[in-house]
């Protein structure tokens, strides 16, 4: 997480009786707003993240779960809502999300790091990202029939 300096200064300063010009106040005001919209894109980045492990473990359970503890028919009624809310997410926030899940796979071993890096492309992610695209449809459904 990105953190402001100590010699940063603070949106809430008092500007009275600097003597600095009016024009230096905006430009160093500027300077601050980029900090924090820095700040928050690295936040989101972490929190992208996050979200990312916590489908990742929840698809794990379903996946990985003995039948004997939990119904198989819940598991894949539980990834088809998954897979409809994924969908269903912001396009920008969604690309960043199917990047996480590459990033996030080598948290894992065995067969639950295969099923992480696996995630985007078992939902279709990368299809529904393209959608409108029929170049991309076109390539990403040649790669399908070439992975499969």
């Amino acid at each position: 997480m990105a953190v402001r300096s100590a010699g940063a200064t603070s949106p809430h300063r008092n500007m009275g009786g600097s003597g600095r010009k009016a024009k230096d106040r905006s430009s160093e005001d500027a300077q601050t707003g980029e900090s924090h919209q820095h700040q928050s894109q690295g936040g989101e980045a972490m929190i992208v993240t996050q979200i990312a492990r916590i489908i990742a473990d929840f698809i794990l359970f379903l996946d990985l779960t003995d039948d004997e503890i939990l119904d198989p028919d819940a598991a894949v009624e539980m990834m088809e809502f998954l897979g409809s809310r994924l969908d269903a997410l912001d396009r920008g926030f969604l690309r960043e999300l199917v990047d996480a899940f590459t990033e996030i796979a080598p948290e894992y071993s065995g067969e639950s790091q295969k099923l992480v890096r696996n995630i985007a492309y078992d939902f279709f992610l990368e299809e529904t990202l393209a959608e409108g695209d029929p170049v991309r449809l076109a390539e990403l459904d040649a790669l399908r029939d070439a992975r499969d």
